[in-house]
Formats: C-alpha cells, structure tokens, sequence
C-alpha cells in the first residue's frame, strides 16, 4: 500500500474555512445572528486577535434568547474553554480519536499561535478514508 499522501497526512489537509465565529464582547443578540446563520449547534469564539477561546453552545444559550435586552453581551459562564480542537498538524489518526470522544460533527482547527483557521467534519475524514481504501 503507497503512503498516504499529503491530505490524509494531518488535519490542514480537508480544513473548511467557513466556520462558525463570533468574537468575545458581542451581544445576545448577534450570537443569536450567528446560530441562525450558520445552523450549528455551537460557536466558536475568537478574540480580536483571531485565537480561538471556546465555544458557545445553542443548548446553553436558549434561555438567554426571551431575554428583554438582547443588546447586552453574553455572560461568561456561556464559554467553554474546555472545547475539543485539534491544530492543523495534527495527524490524521488524533483527528479521529478526538472525535471519538467528541459528539459534535465539527471541531475547530487551530494554527500554532491559537488562531482559528476553519474546522474540520467527521463527514469528510469518513469520506477521504473510503475513498483511500476504495481507491
């Protein structure tokens, strides 16, 4: 069997750029704006300089939408930092076993500084796998 090539090689290999973001400080009101947009059940959360914080997911903010003043920002508490990520040179085979453990269908991509890049999908790490094996 060749080598996997260079896609298969680490996470940069199938990142999608387009994702989910908001930045720290924004109101209830644009988180709401992002889960409309995006249809995600979580956001991720970057601060002014790009890095990646945590994420906010829809099922915590619910109770936050009847809110009279969605102008206000988001409490603190909304924030996981404990979100599961992986970086853009993580192999392969670590993409899968953090998703393994993750039940989401995304996780985001960070570079070496912290930046958000995109995110990455299960559907495409199960794809570009059948397509090794297929091929």
């Amino acid at each position: 069997m060749a080598a996997p090539g260079p896609r298969l090689a680490s996470a940069a290999g199938v990142v999608r750029t387009e994702s989910a973001r908001v930045r720290v400080g924004q109101s209830v009101r644009e988180l709401e704006e992002g889960f409309l947009r995006y249809r995600w059940q979580n956001l991720y959360v970057i601060d002014d300089l790009g890095k990646f914080v945590g994420a906010i997911s829809l099922h915590d903010m619910a109770p936050l939408l009847r809110d009279p003043s969605p102008e206000a920002g988001w409490p603190a508490r909304l924030l996981r930092t404990d979100y599961p990520r992986v970086n853009d040179v993580t192999p392969s085979w670590q993409v899968l076993e953090t998703f393994a453990k993750h039940p989401g269908e995304r996780l985001p991509v960070l570079d070496g500084q912290g930046r958000l890049l995109g995110h990455v999908t299960k559907t495409d790490f199960v794809l570009m796998f059948r397509e090794l094996l297929s091929g």
